[in-house]
């Protein structure tokens, strides 16, 4: 099988079992006596709103309703447009009934850096996003307690979005991240774009998609801005879950023989098995460090020939091992002769090893007054942080932090 199919297809396998943990909650608590059992859960654009002999139509979907359907209304009254979270059990002639329809605002979000914005009192306007235009009112709130909204800097934008122009709710300052992210409706897609909420998302063959597309269902991006201001995916998923669709579970205890040549991502080998460890499974690093060497438990889902890991635990390793911990802010001091050594970062040394997965500036060499921000462990040993992950660039990086979570995950799964 190709390979790039077969990541293809794991990433659609493992976002489905992601999610179907968070498919079994209901979104908002419910009476005792509402049976909340449902086959499939997705969210989408209502179109039609259901009533006396009436079916709902939501996101492409048509869902009956019986007397223990339970409708909530977080923003009322219902109406095309809004939008829905379905939980709905199959019926014999394969419609759907649905159990709980959640009606809820439109909220299309994007995050991304700002690369203009109006000079006009209260930056009412035109401002770009991520390389997306989005309308500023006076009725937009800006909220700066997480970080500055200037040129330069990290924003997440609630909006709507009617006929391709996107209107801003709040905007809020936010640390710098690795993505782009967006979530919307799905209008259109092919097999060299989607569009999402207005806002056209480019594909390659590396491109990792989960689920299967359809006019209406809200869709979730990871991408990537291009020079000529395009966004390209690298990651696109469907919110729709099959609750029938899960995989076997794997637990099991091994030792690594093989990793990624950077960073903690992508295909390792624990004890003869191939383990595909994604952006969000968890890891345990307390007891030491993921390196080859190390005696690991590993929990997951058999895929084909692999294991997809959901939350890899390092019961032994020849390094010492420690807290996650995260670190934003200027970059002090460098190594000679190159980036793999001892960083200082906003007043925490930080070891970069040849193993840390760095995102930096192409064609650029770091240099003393950049931000950057590092995930990674904080060795109890001498308190050092061993980069996992290091984001640097030109640029003010808003406040500075150092954040030691609770012992477990030591990496928390991204969104």
């Amino acid at each position: 099988m190709n390979p790039k199919l077969v990541m293809r297809t794991l990433a659609v396998l493992f976002v489905v079992v992601a999610l179907g943990a968070v498919a079994l909650v209901p979104a908002t608590p419910v009476s005792a006596g509402v049976e909340l059992g449902f086959d499939v859960r997705f969210t989408g654009v209502i179109t039609t709103v259901g009533g006396e002999g009436v079916a709902w139509v939501i996101g492409g979907q048509t869902l009956a309703t019986d007397a223990n359907t339970h409708v909530l209304l977080t923003v009322s009254p219902a109406q095309p447009g809004l939008w829905a979270d379905v939980a709905a059990k199959r019926q014999a002639d394969g419609s759907l009934l649905a159990k709980q329809i959640t009606v809820r605002p439109e909220q299309v979000r994007l995050r991304g850096i700002i690369s203009g914005k109006p000079s006009t009192e209260g930056a009412v306007g035109e401002w770009v996003v991520a390389g997306v235009k989005v309308n500023v009112t006076a009725d937009t709130k800006v909220n700066k307690r997480s970080g500055p909204t200037d040129v330069g800097n990290w924003a997440e934008v609630v909006m709507t979005e009617d006929g391709g122009v996107l209107t801003a709710l709040l905007i809020m300052g936010i640390h710098t991240q690795d993505m782009v992210e967006l979530s919307g409706e799905i209008q259109s897609f092919t097999d060299d774009n989607w569009v999402v909420s207005g806002v056209k998302l480019d594909i390659d063959a590396d491109t990792l998609i989960s689920g299967k597309p359809a006019a209406g269902l809200i869709g979730h991006a990871a991408a990537e801005l291009q020079e000529d201001g395009s966004l390209l995916a690298k990651g696109l998923r469907v919110a729709w879950i099959d609750k029938n669709a899960l995989l076997p579970m794997v637990d099991f205890t091994g030792v690594i023989e093989k990793m990624p040549a950077a960073g903690l991502k992508g295909e390792w080998t624990v004890d003869g098995k191939t383990v595909v460890v994604m952006p969000n499974a968890r890891l345990n690093q307390e007891k030491g460090l993921a390196v080859v060497g190390a005696t690991v438990n590993v929990i997951g889902w058999d895929a084909y020939d692999k294991v997809i890991a959901s939350q890899i635990t390092v019961i032994s390793s020849p390094q010492s091992g420690g807290a996650y911990t995260r670190v934003v802010g200027l970059v002090e001091a460098l190594p000679e002769g190159g980036v793999v050594g001892a960083w200082i970062i906003a007043g925490q040394k930080v070891e970069v090893t040849a193993q840390t997965e760095l995102q930096l500036p192409a064609g650029q060499t770091p240099a003393v007054g950049w931000v950057a921000r590092v995930e990674g462990v904080k060795r109890s040993s001498d308190n050092v942080v061993v980069a996992a992950y290091l984001f640097a660039r030109p640029g003010a990086p808003g406040p500075a932090i150092t954040v030691t979570p609770p012992p477990f995950p030591t990496r928390p799964p991204r969104p």
